[in-house]
């Protein structure tokens, strides 16, 4: 669990609690259902549906995202989707929300009020 709300060596981006926390919500998970749940992104192939998205798409990733690296989902989910906003949060693990709520949401928000779907 550390792993998700790490940065680098930082693993101190949220509290303890909130690790608790988290990993108590992941322990309600499917044991068959989470490893083929992994399975099946790690296998199928989205290229296809991702370029018919047409509706207003915003792609925030963090940049210290070890568990799903940037370069091979972010990256490339902005550049299959048309016209996508792409927000690449500095020292953001994969639990970037968490980690940098504040930035996480001050680009939703802003992505909300600009995009035709924020009306």
């Amino acid at each position: 669990m550390t792993s998700l709300f790490a940065a680098g060596e930082r693993t101190d981006l949220v509290s303890e609690v909130a690790r608790i926390h988290h990993r108590d919500i992941a322990a309600f998970a499917s044991p068959k259902g989470t490893p083929d749940c992994i399975s099946a992104f790690a296998q199928t192939d989205f290229r296809a549906d991702l370029a018919k998205v047409t509706v207003p798409t915003l792609i925030l990733h963090g940049d210290s995202d070890q568990t799903v690296p940037f370069d091979v989902s972010g990256k490339r989910s902005h550049a299959a989707v048309s016209g996508s906003t792409l927000v690449l949060i500095e020292g953001g693990p994969h639990g970037v929300n968490a980690t940098r709520a504040e930035r996480f949401n001050g680009a939703l928000l802003e992505f909300l009020a600009t995009s035709r779907g924020g009306r």
